[in-house]
């Protein structure tokens, strides 16, 4: 084995690029509050897909209200970097407390 190659160690996760996001403690009661619906393309699962979401949502939770996901456009596309950039103004414009957000099939 003296004819093998020898290899430098290289940890194998790799290094960290970022560092840990603040997570929000859960919303408990979603009476009263605001549900944005994100996606990443409009597909007949994504509506049906919301649609039974919110339909479950409201037999809890009567006083939630929904934000479409029209209203905030697709993530994924030819204008989802200027999308993203605007999305924290879209959710506080909206009122938004939580978003639910498909990723596409």
């Amino acid at each position: 084995m003296k004819d093998e190659p020898t290899y430098e160690v290289v940890w194998p996760l790799g290094k960290t690029s970022s560092s840990a996001a603040k997570v929000n403690s859960p919303i408990s009661d979603l009476n009263g509050k605001t549900i944005g619906e994100l996606s990443v393309h409009v597909t007949p699962r994504d509506d049906l897909m919301f649609a039974t979401i919110r339909e479950k949502l409201l037999q809890r939770f009567p006083d939630v209200r929904f934000v479409d996901s029209h209203t905030f456009g697709f993530l994924h596309g030819p204008e989802e970097n200027e999308l993203v950039d605007r999305l924290p103004e879209l959710l506080r414009q909206h009122s938004v407390d939580a978003v639910i957000s498909s990723m596409g099939i």
